[in-house]
């Protein structure tokens, strides 16, 4: 293995993917969803409690005890928005003449940029950890970087790229701690899996499967049966304080500490969650043109054709991804919300993405990588899967649902050709100076003079962009884009001289 690189490389490749990510941020919310979050933010931040107003959220919330709306959703998000939305008081009383609201959404809706760059940096440590060679890390976490539905997330709000994040550290942090049997690792791993299931709830099915890479790997390096138990009381120690947290939280909504609020919106809706023919969700999750995961990340293809590969680098590691991989695919098979509503492809199963990546990294070390067939099979998968992201970077990728029937006649379209149309479209639109365009300009980001949707379907969905048509200093706009730029290239050129010196 490598020895491990520096703390310098580690942050110039955070920098790298962060500043990537802040060039192509839209600047705003992006889904209902996470309005509904960012409402529970706002409630802890100024008022300190967790009911939320029911007009701005509407479906999303239910009644609670005290006859106050609450948020159905995990509460993760809505905490990790804190520092963000400190953040965006700070800004606004910095720059009075901006509307408050908008300063501290923006700041707020950077979230996932962060989140994603970090992962990307994590996915990069695993491979060193696991054995691979740094440039062979480098281009896997380029590959989930860019050409992957992670570059999307990073600039939507959903959820799935924090318990993303959460769990792939988590995995790490346990996998560092098998090999060195230092027992912070496995504290921390515990920590983040509470994190990640603060975030999203099923992420707590990943702690019997690592309980059980704990037990297997102890076990088979013969060590005694009192450690083992000694690590699992240690792990389960160390997660225990999410658990009661989440239980109070919901008894302090709902008087049940099993109550999270689905129970209470899936009774509203009267459906039963886990009603959907498997195979049908089987077929949308992996193989539909609409969600499919191989569609939108062809080079996965490749990850389990040659998983053997991998399986005989570190084969308690292959049987640890595999049983994630195996529950998430199966958990939302069967969930009638398995296409995650209007989103790109499935982020419900964004979580795993990272542990079909990194198997690649066998195959790219290996003989078979050598043959220059499977090198030209290898870059197109790659390209392909860059392409297929690229329309969903400029435009608004809700944007196309506004212009096809709305009862679901979408499920006969391909997202994909859609929105490359839809970023025609809005590129001729502005070259035109469409009204619609010329209607969201404001002074001083008024929401009561501009339309929020026009603003975000009808021009590049970028903030610099809608910095420029809502009149915006350009001086200041030009330096802080500017700025990013060149940021942006020198920590790229610093982490080549540094992955292909001798």
């Amino acid at each position: 293995m490598e020895r491990l690189l520096s703390k310098k490389f580690y942050f110039l490749l955070f920098g790298f993917f962060l500043t990537g990510y802040l060039l192509i941020q839209p600047g705003h919310i992006y889904t209902s969803d996470t309005v509904a979050r960012y409402e529970v933010t706002k409630s802890i931040v100024e008022d300190g409690k967790f009911s939320i107003p029911r007009e701005r959220c509407q479906d999303l919330v239910v009644p609670g005890v005290d006859g106050q709306y609450y948020a159905f959703a995990g509460i993760g998000q809505s905490i990790l928005f804190i520092p963000l939305y400190w953040a965006g008081k700070f800004f606004a009383y910095m720059f009075p003449a901006l509307e408050k609201e908008y300063i501290v959404e923006f700041c707020v809706s950077l979230l996932n940029a962060l989140i994603t760059a970090i992962g990307c940096v994590v996915l990069f440590a695993f491979g060193i950890n696991i054995g691979y060679s740094r440039k062979v890390s480098f281009w896997l976490s380029l590959i989930y970087g860019v050409t992957t539905m992670a570059v999307i997330y990073a600039r939507d709000s959903f959820e799935q790229p924090q318990e993303s994040l959460f769990l792939l550290y988590a995995l790490l942090s346990v996998y560092i701690f098998v090999k060195k049997q230092n027992i912070r690792w496995l504290i921390g791993s515990a920590i983040l899996s509470g994190v990640a299931i603060l975030t999203r709830m099923p992420a707590i099915a990943v702690v019997p499967i690592i309980l059980i890479y704990i037990a297997v790997c102890c076990l088979r390096k013969d060590k005694p049966k009192a450690l083992l138990y000694k690590n699992i009381f240690i792990y389960l120690g160390a997660l225990l304080p999410f658990l009661l947290f989440i239980a109070w939280y919901n008894y302090v909504r709902f008087h049940s500490i099993f109550e999270t609020g689905y129970a209470k919106q899936w009774q509203n809706s009267n459906v039963f969650p886990f009603s959907n023919p498997f195979f049908y969700g089987l077929y949308g999750l992996l193989f539909s043109p609409i969600k499919g995961l191989l569609f939108y990340t062809p080079v996965i293809i490749l990850a389990v054709i040659f998983w053997k590969l991998f399986h005989r680098k570190d084969r308690n590691l292959s049987l640890l991804f595999a049983g994630i991989i195996i529950f998430y695919i199966l958990f939302y098979a069967k969930s009638i919300f398995w296409d995650g509503g209007w989103c790109w492809g499935t982020r419900l199963l964004l979580p795993i993405l990272p542990l079909v990546i990194l198997p690649l990294g066998a195959f790219l070390e290996s003989n078979y990588f050598k043959k220059k067939f499977m090198k030209i099979l290898f870059i197109s998968f790659v390209a392909i899967g860059f392409v297929e992201q690229l329309p969903a970077i400029p435009v608004n990728y809700a944007k196309y649902r506004y212009v096809i029937d709305t009862s679901n006649s979408h499920q006969k379209y391909n997202p994909v050709i859609l929105q490359w149309e839809m970023v025609f479209d809005v590129i001729n639109t502005m070259i035109k100076s469409d009204p619609h365009i010329l209607s969201v300009k404001s002074e001083g980001f008024s929401r009561d003079e501009m339309s929020t949707q026009a603003r975000t379907m009808n021009i590049i969905d970028i903030w610099y962009v809608h910095f420029y048509y809502m009149n915006f200093s350009k001086v200041l706009t030009g330096i802080i884009v500017w700025g990013l730029v060149f940021l942006f290239g020198v920590s790229g050129y610093l982490l080549r001289k540094q992955l292909y010196r001798e």
